[in-house]
């Protein structure tokens, strides 16, 4: 992608936090579902939930960042060089978060199935936000994707030890 015009640019990294913002609340709301799936179990119900507020959490953190650093007058100086992003896989994860999504509203998930999802969402959300090449051009996003991949992977692994522990407490 050519640099273009200060607009351009501005436009595009919008575009590209923007996805990442959808991403962060879709993820979100598969949660919230896996809450309101397992409500017969209130300690379950609650794991959910505040995984749920976590991913919240991380949305509105790419909003500081994007309402902060990506301003015109800020967008003139910071990139000289051209983009290195294209984030079509970025949309297409998106999609797939959806299609989960919606496959659980039709056909509620297992324990075991809202578990395995959600290693799934951790671990591509991780590879997402490594792969959003964009934060190069300009530190201040480098360091908010390095914090993010750094917290889903840490989910993953505290999603594996959470599975084992509710597995013995559920049946579903």
């Amino acid at each position: 992608m050519d640099v273009g015009t200060v607009e351009e640019r501005v436009e595009f990294l919008n575009n590209v936090m923007e996805v990442a913002v959808a991403i962060e609340l879709e993820v979100a709301a598969v949660y919230d579902l896996f809450a309101e799936t397992f409500a017969a179990s209130e300690e379950l119900s609650l794991f959910w939930r505040l995984y749920a507020e976590t991913e919240r959490y991380h949305a509105a953190t790419i909003r500081i960042h994007q309402t902060a650093f990506v301003q015109p007058e800020i967008m003139a100086t910071a990139m000289e060089e051209e983009f290195p992003t294209e984030f079509g896989e970025t949309r297409e994860f998106l999609a797939k978060i959806r299609a989960l999504r919606e496959g659980f509203v039709e056909t509620p998930p297992s324990l075991e199935q809202a578990f395995e999802a959600a290693k799934f969402l951790e671990s591509d959300a991780a590879e997402v936000h490594g792969r959003t090449q964009f934060f190069k051009i300009y530190p201040q996003f480098h360091n908010l994707f390095l914090t993010l991949v750094e917290e889903d992977l840490g989910h993953r692994k505290m999603l594996v030890e959470a599975q084992e522990r509710f597995a013995f407490d559920i049946t579903a």
